[in-house]
């Protein structure tokens, strides 16, 4: 799969791979561009505002996400979660994530942009 630099921002970002592993299972879980080069904050806002960044400074830009993870890894086990209920962990088939970019809660949250986003482009 070729996945095109962000338009006006190719000087500044590495080759396209993996930018965001787990903490817990050390396996990738974020696709993208690092920054290579420093860039003024005007410019960083503005990439800022369409496109996730992570630290280290990445530009991410697909996530496994957590029916990336069901489809790569197998099926979901349960969630642990903190006192408070905030999420900790869940494991796929034998691997255990601790990013919550593999929780449901953000996979609903990315859906629901998505179907935003589509909603505003359907109407212009």
């Amino acid at each position: 799969m070729t996945v095109l630099k962000p338009r006006g921002f190719e000087r500044w970002l590495s080759d396209y791979g993996p930018v965001v592993s787990d903490e817990t299972s050390e396996e990738p879980i974020g696709w993208g561009f690092e920054i290579d080069e420093e860039m003024s904050e005007e410019r960083f806002a503005s990439l800022k505002q369409v496109f996730h960044v992570e630290w280290p400074i990445s530009v991410v830009v697909i996530w496994l996400g957590y029916r990336g993870a069901v489809k790569k890894y197998g099926p979901a086990g349960p969630i642990e979660r903190g006192k408070r209920g905030a999420f900790k962990s869940i494991t796929f088939g034998k691997t255990k994530f601790s990013h919550e970019s593999i929780s449901p809660e953000w996979q609903k949250r990315v859906d629901d942009m998505t179907e935003k986003e589509e909603e505003r482009r359907a109407y212009g």
